[in-house]
């Protein structure tokens, strides 16, 4: 398994920490989400052989957020 942290532009309220978290738990591969309103932040646990993180920032993006992986 893969963690990776990813900064969100645009959440604003609890609504759209659900947003982000639906979008994201609902992608194959996805084991765990976190979604930080107050650190506009989303760390996520997945499966790299599965699903590249690239595709996590799409969902996001396509939810109507901005969406950056933060370097480790």
């Amino acid at each position: 398994m893969e963690e990776r942290d990813i900064k969100v532009k645009g959440m604003k309220c609890e609504h759209c920490t659900m947003t982000v978290k639906e979008a994201v738990s609902s992608l194959n591969g996805v084991e765990d989400v976190q979604v930080s309103l107050k650190d506009k932040r989303v760390h996520v646990r997945f499966d790299l052989d599965i699903l590249p993180v690239e595709t996590i920032v799409r969902a996001i993006e396509n939810s109507g957020y901005k969406a950056k992986v933060i370097k480790k």
